[in-house]
């Protein structure tokens, strides 16, 4: 119940899906019984492997991309340069993954002709369908008989690629099937197609791991290569920094020879990238908040003052002064100025009485009044 309650989710899902839609007559023609049985045995992270793969939602460049929050992430395939999709796996033009997918097809040939057991037109033609990469439909591929044709239309309506990821047509079955019952060889339809569908599994999962060692290779990896050269950029950059734009206790960083720190671990020169960038920050931070203090206490002061001027305060001040000193003169005239002087003085420098010891004072206050 299971397997025919999921079935009818995969079909729900693929027929009515808004891009790259299966057509109801593809859906029907994949042996999904078969291809149950192959991957029953399989530990989960393989089925969920193959499940992204098929749905296109495996941790692609593309896909990373997608999810990794990257303005301009990096798309290219780790072995060839082009836009990495999930189709894309077994399409790459890298001549090691060719050589691969050559060998790992031959290793199915060789499976396929041992003993016998394979009918002799799926035993040439399978291998042939593979290396031909999805350029060719099935059926075109050459002279075939009238039963081997029906086998390669009913493939060509799933397609190369979903070939590539188990599914098959149920033709296979049945042509195989019928052979074995005609031959003396123990190995039943149902097992060999089983087989079948495992090994053309293992030839697309075979690309997958090449794919992921050429890039998360610790030594010699497409990203450990990609961060080594986006490193020696940096480092050729930084040590053309001037001493001025790093603080006075870290000039010695810029004294480091750029051509030997290169050739030094990667993990060395990521610390010294990482030193002077901090470096840099710490500069332009001490830049700014001198620049805002400097600002801030011009603000100040231009402000008292220039609040004073447009107020017209400081020209009535000269003008009382000026007026002071033409007008008193003389003897007595200079003790009077002297007691004005003062007296002006006062008026600006005497402290001034708290509120409250004026009120103190005060006859309303009750501390002064009569008892009654």
């Amino acid at each position: 119940m299971r397997f025919h309650e999921s079935k009818t989710s995969a079909r729900r899902f693929h027929t009515n899906k808004k891009t790259k839609r299966w057509t109801e007559e593809c859906f029907d023609e994949i042996d999904w019984e078969h291809l149950e049985l192959a991957l029953k045995n399989k530990p989960e992270g393989y089925k969920v492997w193959r499940s992204k793969q098929n749905s296109g939602f495996c941790g692609t460049r593309v896909q990373v991309g997608r999810y990794g929050g990257e303005f301009q992430p990096d798309e290219k395939c780790p072995n060839c340069g082009q836009r990495e999709i999930a189709e894309h796996l077994m399409l790459c033009p890298n001549q090691d993954r060719t050589r691969l997918l050559k060998e790992q097809t031959e290793n199915l040939e060789e499976w396929l002709y041992q003993d016998e057991k394979t009918e002799p037109e799926l035993a040439y033609w399978i291998p042939k369908y593979i290396r031909m990469r999805g350029t060719t439909k099935f059926a075109a591929m050459g002279e075939m008989s009238a039963t081997m044709r029906l086998i390669a239309e009913s493939q060509d309506k799933i397609g190369w690629r979903r070939f590539t990821e188990g599914c098959i047509s149920k033709e296979f079955n049945r042509r195989q099937t019928f052979f074995l019952q005609m031959t003396s060889n123990r190995l039943n339809g149902k097992d060999w197609t089983k087989q079948l569908i495992s090994r053309l599994l293992q030839i697309t999962h075979s690309q997958w791991i090449y794919r992921n060692i050429s890039l998360h290779d610790r030594s010699n990896g497409y990203l450990r290569n990609k961060t080594a050269e986006d490193l020696a950029e940096e480092i050729h950059r930084l040590a053309e920094l001037q001493p001025e734009e790093v603080p006075a206790e870290s000039t010695f960083l810029l004294e480091v020879d750029a051509g030997k720190l290169t050739k030094e671990h990667i993990e060395t020169q990521a610390y010294w990238v990482v030193a002077v960038r901090a470096a840099r920050k710490a500069k332009a931070e001490q830049s700014a908040k001198a620049a805002g203090d400097k600002r801030r206490m011009k603000r100040k002061s231009s402000g008292r003052l220039s609040s004073r001027a447009n107020l017209g305060v400081t020209e009535v001040e000269r003008e009382i002064i000026r007026d002071r000193i033409n007008n008193i003169s003389g003897g007595e005239s200079t003790i009077r100025l002297e007691e004005h002087n003062q007296t002006f003085l006062d008026a600006f420098v005497k402290k001034r009485p708290h509120p409250s010891s004026i009120t103190r004072l005060m006859k309303s206050n009750k501390r002064l009044r009569k008892p009654d």
